[in-house]
């Protein structure tokens, strides 16, 4: 082979390669309405831009931006919860439709739902699911919206699951069912309920979204937004109620010297990745390091005068 054919194929190879490389504008288009890859996304491009010792406007502007788009992915996730939480444990509906379909399991292309509890004077013997993508406001489910894989198939009452698939990956969607009765008698005359907005996608664990903001923070330098993701994780992970008074221990005979001992939260933490459990603690040492750095935390030496209080910022 010549070096100019050589030559050649290797500006080809870079000419494919800038080809199939995605603008910032094609990317951020890529997440759609998946508010937590818009977040990992002004993480890595805040990572990518800038190396000063100082974060510049726009690192700190993409950061703000990642911070926002968690916040309001939490806030959908803990309505999305509630709202089922609330429906299953609810009493049942007696009359009219069947309220919105219960959410058992989200893929970026699949859902499974099951019926809310309804018991109306008819007995369901069947129940149909139908769906339609969320755009615009006030978005109601019809009868004519079986054109998803899974939407109006006829699935019996009994231990009843439906599954809806062929949805766009980062689209949000609604859905509803109708309940029949088995002479396929349409139980209350309409369809039921729509539920909530719901998004495609693979979710990936809201906290573990905090604990990668406040790792990108630190890298950063953004401290202050590093040290609010840690704490959202602090908080989860450590006890909320105050630890016996057996656990309180006095050190000296001031009041203002206390050492109040916290305890990991045995509920959640049994329920987390180990993945998850190491990142919440490398956000122990993040918050460690920026309270030193930021004067919250002041030690210069070992001894044996006790623990620094709140607000002490001195050696005695």
């Amino acid at each position: 082979m010549s070096a100019s054919s050589g030559l050649r194929m290797s500006r080809v190879g870079q000419a494919d390669l800038s080809a199939a490389v995605d603008t910032s504008d094609e990317l951020i288009t890529a997440c759609g309405k998946n508010l937590i890859s818009k977040a990992l996304f002004n993480m890595q491009k805040a990572l990518q831009s800038g190396s000063g010792s100082s974060p510049s406007q726009a690192q700190m502007q993409c950061m703000e931006e990642a911070l926002t788009y968690i916040t309001k992915a939490q806030e959908q996730e803990q309505k999305l919860h509630g709202t089922n939480t609330q429906r299953k444990s609810g009493s049942a509906r007696v009359s009219g439709v069947p309220p919105p379909p219960l959410l058992v399991c989200r893929m970026d292309k699949t859902m499974v739902f099951k019926p809310a509890p309804f018991n109306p004077s008819q007995k369901v013997a069947w129940y149909r699911i139908f769906a339609r993508p969320f755009v615009g406001s006030n978005v109601k489910v019809r009868l004519n919206d079986y054109n998803l894989p899974g939407t109006g198939d006829e699935v019996p009452a009994y231990d009843c699951e439906l599954t809806v698939s062929g949805l766009t990956t980062n689209d949000r969607y609604v859905f509803a069912v109708a309940a029949y009765t088995a002479t396929g008698e349409l139980i209350g005359s309409a369809v039921g309920d729509t539920s909530k907005p719901i998004l495609a996608s693979h979710p990936l664990p809201i906290l573990m979204s905090w604990a990668f903001l406040s790792q990108a923070a630190y890298q950063v330098g953004c401290y202050s937004i590093g040290l609010h993701a840690s704490t959202v994780l602090w908080n989860h992970f450590v006890a909320d109620l105050p630890p016996p008074k057996s656990d309180i221990q006095k050190l000296t005979a001031k009041e203002d010297y206390k050492l109040a001992l916290k305890r990991l939260n045995p509920d959640t933490a049994s329920v987390a990745s180990p993945l998850l459990l190491r990142m919440f603690l490398s956000s122990i040492f993040i918050n460690v390091d920026v309270s030193i750095r930021e004067g919250s935390i002041f030690c210069n030496k070992l001894c044996d005068e006790g623990p620094y209080y709140s607000g002490q910022f001195e050696q005695p």
